[in-house]
């Protein structure tokens, strides 16, 4: 089991960590290899249900709708495309066939959800001043 772990030198209000992103296909010998997006700007957030993506990957990726769901608030119900990746997680192994969602919001290319947190073991302390994540 492999494990990635980052470390701050302060109490942090977000775990962001690196992120590879490419459209959920099934490789066969021959066959191009998809593009994939990388990127820094990962968010971590065990209060969010499903995994989300921007339309920045999108539309790097020319990802085309997989499916649609609802998304609710405490005042308003809405209709967002989802669509088929692969992620490739710090820690080098890969969530396959996750359906994420559309995100209104750019502040993150790709925001990890309870749907692949729940599959390993998620750590966050703060210590002394000092945070460390960890999952594995």
């Amino acid at each position: 089991m492999t494990t990635y772990k980052k470390e701050w030198n302060c109490i942090v209000e977000a775990i962001e960590t690196p992120i590879a992103v490419c459209e959920a296909v099934v490789l066969k010998q021959g066959m191009k290899t998809p593009k994939v997006f990388k990127s820094e700007c990962c968010l971590w957030d065990t209060g969010s249900t499903s995994t989300l993506i921007s339309s920045k990957v999108v539309s790097e990726l020319g990802l085309k709708p997989y499916g649609r769901c609802l998304v609710s608030d405490n005042s308003t119900v809405d209709e967002r495309d989802t669509y088929l990746i692969h992620v490739g997680l710090p820690t080098g192994n890969t969530a396959i066939n996750v359906e994420a969602m559309l995100t209104l919001s750019e502040d993150y290319d790709v925001i990890i959800g309870m749907d692949i947190i729940a599959s390993g073991n998620f750590k966050l302390t703060n210590e002394n001043g000092k945070s460390v994540f960890s999952f594995s």
